[in-house]
């Protein structure tokens, strides 16, 4: 029972490792999906290409691409839109590399972002999963605008409201969300900017200050899931742009919490009394503008490359450790539902372990009863062996002998038989008390069938009471009883002749019945009573 139920545990252990390796999202297979190609922008109907990885024995008729249904969504920790439901899948023709999958709808899709969870399967080879995300970019299209008539005192007004006017186009969208698990409000400014008139540091300064509240105890590194974040005006993300605000946003993302009322403005206002020069300390500030340039601009852009350069490692680094997280996740359920079948299985093997007991128990009663039969049934046999024997050897010796009344007065008749010891006329002396034990003990030994120790015992009776009736009645008996009947016989025959009638008599009684009826047949039964009977009468 504990050898099976190892087995069982190796089985449900093998089964777990099989079904972990089908989940990991790298498999030595040579199935999976490539890049993805969106052609389509926000609100137009979707249209995207990928590739579809098929090895070279592999038939693109037996591979099935589909969307992941919702379950198959949260268990992977993303969010389903909606707008899923009117996402179509079709293959296209094989390709060099394997096959083409095309994403499409009939009817525009309004969010800007879509999670796209691909699964392809194969009968034997288990599922493959691949997220995509789609970004889809507004159409941009020329606005037509009325001409500007300015007169020239005002040439310095107009020229600012055109810039305002532009400065307020920076962004995509004015306003984005909601967030999705994992992303950064660095990706999310990038995403934002149509072009280079904001760098991405101001852009995530600007979005942090108007959205604070969507913030997780006002950590710049940690967005709420699902918020939606304002977008800012062109003239606010245009003050973020000097040196204080570069430096309050290096100390946000070193994960220091900022105060939710602080003005972002406060640090990059000069103080603007004025002070005698003379008084005015003397310091060196570092920033010498050259024909006209902005000072410390090289300076600041090659610190915001390096910063940005920092933020997206550490931000790719965070997304790689999410992902890893909610694959653990997945692959800890995953786990925990095979414990629970590999239980059920077990309680299921207890159950079939506990209904043949019954039946073990039964077979092996029937097969004790089987054995006793088999026995009973070879007891039988020999013992029908033995009677056919003895009754075939009576059958086939056919001796001539007369009844013990005609024997006394008629002459014997004499058969060759083996010399056999002579035996005199019996002594009328009483025997010995040794004598009387040594016969007790024959007799025993024949009630054992110990026929060997008899015929000793005999031979020292012999030698101590020489010509005994019951001496030769005892060893008559044990040549009848060991299938030698010629001797017994010839031993009859010999104390017939050796002894008078009331020695015959006597040894006639004291010869046992079924020896006699053995050697005289049943129709001497008669005579052989009468004589007994005569023999008992004279004693």
């Amino acid at each position: 029972m504990k050898d099976k139920m190892g087995r069982y545990r190796q089985a449900g252990f093998l089964v777990t490792l099989l079904t972990v390796f089908c989940l990991l999202p790298l498999t030595a297979a040579a199935l999976g999906f490539g890049a993805i190609s969106l052609k389509s922008h926000l609100n137009e109907p979707l249209e995207a290409e990928l590739s579809l990885m098929l090895g070279s024995a592999e038939a693109i008729d037996q591979v099935r691409v589909e969307l992941a249904n919702e379950m198959e969504y949260r268990q992977m920790g993303l969010y389903r839109n909606p707008e899923l439901a009117k996402v179509q899948v079709a293959r296209l023709e094989h390709s060099s590399h394997g096959a083409v999958v095309r994403l499409f709808t009939t009817a525009p899709v309004h969010s800007p972002i879509l999670s796209i969870v691909l699964k392809v399967s194969k009968a034997g080879r288990g599922t493959y999963f691949r997220h995509y995300r789609l970004l889809f970019d507004a159409v941009e299209t020329p606005v037509a605008r009325s001409p500007l008539v300015v007169p020239l005192q005002d040439s310095a007004a107009s020229v600012a409201a055109v810039d305002r006017n532009e400065g307020d186009e920076w962004a995509r969208v004015s306003r984005y969300g909601p967030v999705q698990p994992g992303e950064s409000l660095g990706r999310i400014a990038t995403r934002l900017r149509k072009d280079d008139r904001f760098n991405n540091r101001q852009v995530m300064l600007a979005l942090y200050d108007k959205n604070l509240q969507e913030f997780v105890s006002g950590d710049i590194n940690n967005l709420k899931q699902g918020s939606w974040l304002n977008v800012p005006d062109g003239e606010v993300v245009r003050s973020y742009g000097d040196e204080a605000s570069m430096l309050r946003l290096s100390l946000l993302l070193q994960h220091t919490t900022i105060a939710a009322d602080k003005p972002a403005e406060a640090a990059a206002q000069p103080s603007t009394e004025s002070v005698p020069e003379d008084q005015a300390p003397l310091h060196y500030s570092g920033r010498i503008a050259l024909n006209g340039e902005q000072p410390g601009a090289k300076r600041e852009v090659v610190v915001d490359q390096a910063l940005s350069a920092i933020h997206d490692e550490l931000m790719a680094g965070k997304l790689q450790m999410t992902d890893l997280g909610k694959s653990v996740a997945v692959l800890n359920a995953s786990v925990a539902e095979i414990q629970g079948d590999i239980r059920s299985l077990k309680h299921d093997v207890a159950a079939i372990h506990a209904r043949p007991q019954v039946v073990v128990n039964q077979t092996e009663m029937s097969w004790q009863v089987a054995f006793y039969l088999l026995l009973a049934a070879i007891a039988g046999g020999l013992l029908g062996f033995l009677v056919r024997r003895h009754t075939h050897s009576g059958q086939a010796e056919t001796v001539a002998v007369t009844s013990p009344k005609n024997m006394a007065a008629a002459e014997p008749v004499k058969k060759t038989a083996p010399v056999m010891p002579v035996v005199h006329h019996p002594v009328t002396d009483k025997p010995a008390d040794a004598v009387i034990q040594l016969m007790n003990k024959v007799e025993e030994r024949l009630g054992r069938c110990d026929y060997e120790e008899a015929s000793r015992l005999l031979d020292e009776v012999d030698a101590r009471a020489t010509g005994s009736l019951k001496a030769a009645a005892l060893r008559a008996q044990i040549y009848h009883e060991t299938g030698r009947s010629e001797a017994c016989l010839a031993l009859i025959n010999h104390i017939s002749e050796s002894s008078d009638k009331d020695s015959w008599q006597r040894f006639c009684q004291l010869l046992p019945a079924h020896v006699w009826s053995a050697c005289f047949g049943e129709e001497d039964s008669g005579d052989t009573e009468k004589a007994d009977d005569e023999g008992r009468l004279s004693l």
